[in-house]
């Protein structure tokens, strides 16, 4: 055997020995692929079931979302109509305060006509008894 014969087998040694390497390497990453595609699978499960569960609430979010904004509207026509009632109680308030004044007014001017209607007459009266007597 010859040493160049020995340099052979020892470099299809050192082949084997890498290609031994290489097989081991092969299966080891073989394994995490699997595994990691395992994992993928029961992420892309996962994503799935949280996609059909979010779907209604999205729906509900929809809704409420709709339902909200027709109740804003609904709350500022009702705060107007407040505004706007507010508004005429406070105006026939004034106008029944006004006309309480003015009624007082003309029912005093009035008692006092009456009041000097009622002296005449009394002195009237007096008079006419004084003449009868």
């Amino acid at each position: 055997v010859t040493a160049k014969t020995l340099a052979q087998q020892e470099e299809q040694l050192k082949k084997m020995e890498t290609i031994s390497a290489l097989q081991e390497t092969v299966r080891m990453l073989n394994t995490e692929k699997d595994k990691l595609e395992q994992e993928m699978q029961q992420a892309q499960t996962k994503v799935k079931k949280l996609q059909s569960d979010i779907s209604p609430l999205h729906q509900s979010l929809s809704l409420l979302s709709e339902k909200n904004g027709s109740m804003q509207a609904d709350k500022r026509i009702l705060e107007e109509d407040l505004k706007r009632w507010k508004a005429k109680t406070q105006q026939l308030l004034s106008q029944q305060k006004d006309g309480d004044v003015e009624e007082r007014q003309k029912l005093s001017t009035e008692r006092e006509a009456q009041q000097r209607r009622i002296t005449q007459l009394a002195e009237e009266t007096a008079k006419l008894k004084t003449e009868l007597a």
